[in-house]
């Protein structure tokens, strides 16, 4: 099997389109779209997507929270 990994989810995602941002180490902050969410992770649409393995702090402001949400998180899965 080598380096890859196994495709499952433990929760359904939602399709769900949430304004974030986000960057990655040096990485200036990049502005993108969810457009599906679970809580064990979430698919960005961004013009630049990060490198598979990166590093990136997501922030994303919830309805019903005062400040917005901070979540660290591995790129998984990279589409370009």
């Amino acid at each position: 099997m080598g380096d890859e990994r196994q495709h499952f989810r433990y929760a359904k995602r939602r399709s769900v389109a949430v304004p974030v941002s986000f960057r990655s180490g040096g990485m200036l902050t990049q502005k993108g779209q969810t457009s599906n969410l679970s809580p064990g992770g979430a698919f960005i649409e961004c013009p630049r997507p990060p490198d598979q393995g990166s590093m990136v702090e997501i922030e994303m402001v919830s309805p019903s929270a005062w400040d917005p949400l901070r979540i660290g998180c591995e790129v998984c899965w990279v589409v370009r």
